[in-house]
C-alpha cells in the first residue's frame, strides 16, 4: 500500500492504523505524488491512498496515471472538504475511492477492503451533504438511472409522466455538477446509491 499525503503526521498515523492487526500491510510513505510512479513500478502496491491537493500531482491525475498499464493500482482520494464538485469530479475519473480526512476508522478501512475486492467506495461524509441537495424524487430519478431503466420505466414506477423524470433529472444533474443521464447513472453506481 502506497499513502501520499504532504503531512508527515498524518502519513505516519495512517501507516500505524494499517500496519497493526488485523490489516498488518506493507506500507510505503511518500510525500511528493510525483514518486507514486516509480514506487508502484518497483513494489508490490495493491492501492494507492493519496491527498487530493497532493504536490505536484494532484491526486486525480495521480489516479488517471496510475489507473491505465502493466502496473494499474487502484486510487483512493482523500479530503478535508466536503465538497459536491469534488464528489462529481471524483466519479468522471478513475479513481476508486474517495474518504474526507475525519472519516470514521472502520468506515475508512471498510472503503479500503471494498476497494481491494475490485469495487468502489466513498465516504457517508462525502456523500449525504451532496444528497441532502436532492427531492427525493430526484434521488429516486437518479438512483433508477443507475439501474439502467429508461425514462419510461421509471415514470411507470414513480407515477409520473416521463417529462417530470426528466426535469428531476436535469435537477439531479445541475445540483451534482454532472452534464449528462450518462453521467447520472455512473454517478449513481460508483456512489453506491444504485445498489
Amino acid at each position: 500500500m502506497l499513502l501520499i499525503d504532504g503531512h508527515e503526521l498524518f502519513l505516519s498515523a495512517l501507516k500505524r492504523l494499517l500496519t497493526s492487526k488485523p490489516w498488518n500491510a506493507s506500507v510505503v510513505l511518500s510525500t511528493r505524488s510525483s514518486e507514486a510512479v516509480a514506487i508502484v513500478r518497483s513494489s508490490l502496491i495493491d492501492v494507492v491512498v493519496c491527498d487530493v491537493q497532493a504536490k505536484p500531482v494532484p491526486g486525480t491525475d495521480l489516479s488517471a496515471i496510475l489507473s491505465t498499464g502493466p502496473h494499474a493500482v487502484p486510487v483512493i482520494l482523500l479530503t478535508e472538504d466536503e465538497d459536491g464538485p469534488l464528489l462529481a469530479a471524483f466519479v468522471l475519473s478513475p479513481a476508486a475511492g474517495l474518504f474526507r480526512k475525519d472519516t470514521p476508522v472502520e468506515e475508512f478501512l471498510e472503503g479500503i477492503a471494498e476497494v481491494l475486492r475490485g469495487g468502489h467506495a466513498v465516504g457517508r461524509t462525502m456523500l449525504q451533504p451532496v444528497l441532502d441537495r436532492l427531492t427525493p424524487p430526484e434521488r429516486k430519478v437518479v438512483f433508477l438511472v443507475g439501474r439502467r431503466q429508461s425514462d419510461r420505466a421509471i415514470a411507470a414506477s414513480l407515477g409520473l409522466s416521463q417529462e417530470s423524470v426528466r426535469d428531476h433529472l436535469a435537477q439531479a444533474c445541475r445540483k451534482l455538477g454532472l452534464q449528462s443521464r450518462a453521467e447520472a447513472g455512473r454517478w449513481a453506481v460508483k456512489v453506491g446509491l444504485a445498489q
